[in-house]
Parts: structure tokens; sequence; C-alpha cells
């Protein structure tokens, strides 16, 4: 259908969904001509190469649908958190106290170990010490 870049990546859709296109249409058309409701609008004789194309059309537009469904919100997600970081960012650092005298941000302030928790590594390395040498005094007589 269209020359160059396709439309979609996605062949099967579009396959699915203008076989579809094309079965609606036929039922519909096959359903006038049973009930005597055909005139020179539908007919059987709607030329394959008619159909292909209204196939396709169909088919590019639900697909171009379905990207429209599927982008806005991405878009709209991403301009909202993308404007919400800029502006609490700044205010976060801020408060914080992360910045120096400068501007600059503080990253010492950031890497400063917790003295509880830091006091709570050094007891559990000790201990760790202390098995790592009961395990070797263990394998060394055997038991």
């Amino acid at each position: 259908m269209e020359q160059g870049h396709p439309f979609t990546s996605n062949d099967e859709d579009l396959a699915t969904f203008q076989t579809q296109f094309e079965q609606r249409a036929r039922i519909i058309i096959d359903s006038e001509i049973s009930t005597g409701q055909d005139d020179t609008r539908v007919s059987r004789s709607v030329a394959p190469e008619v159909m292909t194309i209204m196939a396709g059309v169909a088919g590019y537009s639900k697909i171009a649908q379905q990207r429209i469904i599927d982008n806005i919100p991405m878009t709209i997600d991403t301009k909202l958190l993308k404007e919400f970081g800029e502006r609490v960012q700044p205010m976060l650092v801020k408060q914080l106290g992360l910045l120096r005298s400068g501007g600059d941000l503080d990253v010492a302030i950031l890497m400063v170990e917790n003295a509880e928790l830091a006091s709570q590594r050094q007891k559990l390395l000790g201990q760790q010490d202390t098995l790592l040498e009961i395990r070797k005094d263990v394998i060394k007589f055997g038991i």
C-alpha cells in the first residue's frame, strides 16, 4: 500500500484486519443479494482490487487507531513525569540539605554510612571471622 517506509511493523495484524474486513464485506454483500436488497451500489461483481484497497485502508485505519490509543497515554505520562521530576528534584535537593555553599551537589553527604549500621556491620564481620576460624579448626581435625 505505502511506498518506502511501512506504516506498521506488524504485518500479521494488518493482514488479520484486512481479512476480517473482507469477510465482513462479503457477508454484507451476500446478505443483501439473498434478501433482494441488492442494488447498483452493492453487487457480487465488486472488483477484487477494490475490495483489496478497501481492506488495506480499513487495516491501516485500525492500526492507526491502536497507535493513537497506545501513544496518547504514554505521551501524557512521559511529559507529566518529566515536568514533575524537573520541579520536584531541586526542591528535594534543597530541603534534604544536599547542596554545598557553591550550589554543587554534596555527594559526600549521600555516601555517609549510618553509625548504627556501621556498628552492626562491624559486629557481623567479627562473627563471620570467628565462624571461619571455627570452620578451619573443624576441617583440620576432621570432625
